[in-house]
């Protein structure tokens, strides 16, 4: 049976004000209890949900086995599935545990990563004057990983939905206001995207001045692409910008160490494309060249990308796009 609007309107405003309600539970209990204690309790409660939720723990299981063939070790696949049940709340620790540990989260940072290698690879890769696109799935510290490379000397300015157009806006707000506290580029904060939002020429005129903006493509768009294997309706937004702007595009991502407040900056070199001029050619190329480095970094800690079971959905959308294409194709 469908679910009517102003019943699907409640049961976003009812989560929404339990999320917020638990983030301000957990930023008071982050006062006295340990990191350790509380990263066991979101993994638990994922636990909890991949065995209430059989349709999606299956639906899940597939996923990984179709997208981690190297994996074949079933317990290793359900180990993995079930910390992804509990990737939601894990990613939410993240800023509280900057907030609260900033300086024991900086010290352990610095021994795990080479601050200064990371940050000559940023100034040689933007020495072009065309700007720099960080680039970064949803994957592992991805909600505090501006406000670490801020606090490193190399600010940028994500791209990020406004929470307006978000299902849980006010916990949203919330998250986006902690997480640039912690750090962020003064001058320009963050790049709201969304309808009205005219993004596109605020990014470009921000990378024409030589600025740095971060990025991501693992969310629903209208560009069907292979990923994972299957066609997949994902945003196209960091291949419009490079093609647009020339910026080169940086990928890496912050991994979490064994310890809650252990991570590791991953920076890889450059993507390498060919410009060819044909525009829709060279969009998808850039496309590929990225979607192909977020599946790499995504098969090095595949508990921590919290977009699984978004890709159920964005196969949906390119089911749909594709069907809807193909009576004129013919």
């Amino acid at each position: 049976m469908a679910v009517s609007k102003k019943a699907r309107f409640f049961l976003f405003g009812v989560m929404d004000y339990s999320f917020q309600a638990l983030f301000d539970f957990i930023r008071f209990l982050a006062r006295f209890v340990p990191p350790r204690v509380l990263v066991a309790t979101a993994y638990g409660i994922g636990y909890v949900m991949y065995y209430i939720r059989m349709e999606s723990r299956q639906w899940l299981l597939d996923a990984l086995r179709e997208a981690l063939p190297e994996i074949s070790d079933e317990r290793q696949l359900k180990k993995i599935a079930r910390k992804v049940f509990s990737a939601p709340l894990r990613s939410m620790l993240d800023p509280i545990f900057l907030e609260r540990y900033s300086e024991r989260v900086e010290e352990t940072l610095r021994k795990t990563t080479d601050v200064d290698e990371i940050a000559r690879k940023v100034r040689e890769t933007e020495a072009g004057g065309k700007g720099l696109i960080f680039f970064s799935p949803h994957l592992g510290g991805i909600s505090i990983v501006h406000a670490i490379s801020a606090r490193f000397g190399n600010p940028y300015t994500p791209l990020v939905r406004h929470p307006d157009y978000t299902p849980v806006p006010r916990y949203v707000w919330k998250l986006a206001l902690l997480a640039q506290s912690l750090g962020c580029d003064p001058e320009e904060p963050a790049f709201f995207t969304g309808p009205g939002s005219n993004v596109v020429p605020k990014v470009l005129e921000h990378l024409k001045k030589g600025k740095r903006v971060g990025i991501t493509f693992d969310m629903m768009g209208s560009t069907v692409v292979d990923f994972f294997g299957r066609p997949t309706a994902i945003a196209s937004g960091i291949a419009l910008f490079a093609l647009e702007s020339g910026a080169p595009i940086l990928p890496g991502y912050l991994a979490r160490g064994k310890d809650p407040l252990t991570y590791r900056l991953y920076l890889c070199e450059p993507l390498q494309y060919e410009i060819t001029g044909d525009r829709e050619a060279d969009m998808r190329n850039i496309l590929n060249k990225v979607i192909e480095k977020g599946e790499e970094m995504i098969r090095k800690a595949p508990e921590d990308w919290i977009s699984w079971f978004g890709l159920r959905q964005w196969r949906e959308r390119a089911k749909k796009i594709l069907e809807e294409k193909s009576p004129s194709d013919g």
